[in-house]
């Protein structure tokens, strides 16, 4: 039955249930009540009422507006219920609503909001338990029966009491000649959810690492440092879980440990672009070199070639002053590319003093 209503600012909460009234009930009775009580609260669609003038300007094709709701609680379900006000002379028409999110669901139907007038939508939302940004947008759109949109409602809110890694995997590579290599993985973090009340979990492979939840002017973040000496097996991979401490509440991220190359071209995709008389192609990387302590990086300059199909091209070589970062210059006949039936492989040779490392990559054409 219904005990109450406690009436917030645009938000009306419904709490159900009670203690049961026999006095000869036992204390199993008694938390199995309490347990009851806390599920159906859970369960209870929490009302929160919003407001909403729709705006049309030249600059747009429909009519525009934007409602900003009180932080929600994350993994909860909530009842929307949005006034939309039309300041027209002309009335809304619509057929049917469309919603940028699974999570919204309509309950309530209308298909006109009068002119100078409103109409009231109400629409169920569940908030997500996890996201990459505190702040969350949905869009409601109006929709016509060819699909066109008449008007758009964002609707903005930020997720509360939640928290979020915000990388699924993560690799991490120990240069060459480095004692050890650094990563910090960002956390979303909201209140009233605090970082003490967080801790890691972390697979047996990983526990040579220094792994930490770290709270910093910019936010929290996992920071991890991996000392060279735990590559002396080979690579090494396993989870870091972050948990709510005392809870089954996780989230995560798979990390994998590997010996760093001395010399990194990137992009991994390199992009050739006709020249104008279209008889070459060229395209641009980018060379980066680890330092290494047999081998100063700023001594001298490498020496690169490419290899496309079976043919072997130089590359000009152009050091960024005061550092050991190099840009690429590939210039090739396009025959050369357009004749290698389906393969995109290119392979850059990179000679250093008595260093040499090839390395794969693949190109492809712009349009």
């Amino acid at each position: 039955m219904i005990r109450g209503m406690v009436l917030w600012t645009n938000v009306l909460l419904i709490s159900c249930g009670g203690w049961p009234c026999s006095g000869q009930d036992s204390a199993t009775d008694r938390l199995k009540a309490f347990e009851n009580r806390q599920q159906a609260a859970r369960d209870e669609r929490t009302l929160v009422s919003a407001e909403a003038i729709v705006q049309f300007h030249e600059q747009r094709r429909h009519g525009y507006a934007e409602v900003d709701l009180k932080p929600l609680d994350a993994g909860t379900r909530y009842r929307i219920q949005l006034t939309v006000r039309n300041p027209t002379d002309e009335p809304l028409v619509f057929s049917g609503f469309d919603f940028n999110c699974r999570c919204l669901t309509l309950e309530s139907r209308i298909e006109t909001i009068p002119a100078r007038g409103s109409s009231q939508i109400v629409f169920l939302l569940t908030t997500a338990k996890r996201a990459p940004h505190k702040e969350v947008v949905h869009q409601v759109r109006f929709i016509q029966t060819d699909k066109r949109v008449v008007a758009q409602v964002d609707v903005k809110y930020q997720l509360s009491n939640m928290f979020a890694v915000t990388q699924s995997r993560v690799k991490l590579a120990v240069p060459p000649g480095q004692a050890s290599a650094t990563a910090r993985i960002p956390l979303v973090i909201t209140p009233p959810l605090r970082v003490e009340q967080l801790e890691l979990i972390i697979a047996k492979p990983l526990k040579g690492l220094g792994i930490e939840i770290v709270d910093g002017l910019d936010g929290a973040v996992v920071q991890l440092v991996a000392p060279v000496e735990v590559l002396e097996d080979g690579p090494i991979a396993g989870s870091v879980g972050v948990r709510l401490r005392g809870s089954d509440d996780s989230d995560g991220f798979y990390l994998t440990v590997v010996p760093g190359s001395r010399f990194v071209i990137a992009p991994e995709i390199l992009t050739l672009t006709s020249s104008p008389d279209e008889a070459f192609v060229i395209g641009e990387a980018v060379l980066k070199m680890a330092p290494s302590p047999n081998q100063p990086s700023d001594k001298l300059d490498p020496t690169i070639q490419a290899v496309i199909g079976n043919e072997v091209f130089d590359v000009r070589v152009e050091r960024i002053p005061s550092t050991a970062t190099f840009r690429l210059h590939l210039q090739c006949p396009r025959s050369t590319v357009v004749g290698n039936g389906e393969s995109t492989s290119i392979v850059w040779k990179v000679t250093y003093g008595e260093e040499s490392q090839a390395i794969e990559s693949q190109w492809r054409l712009a349009n």
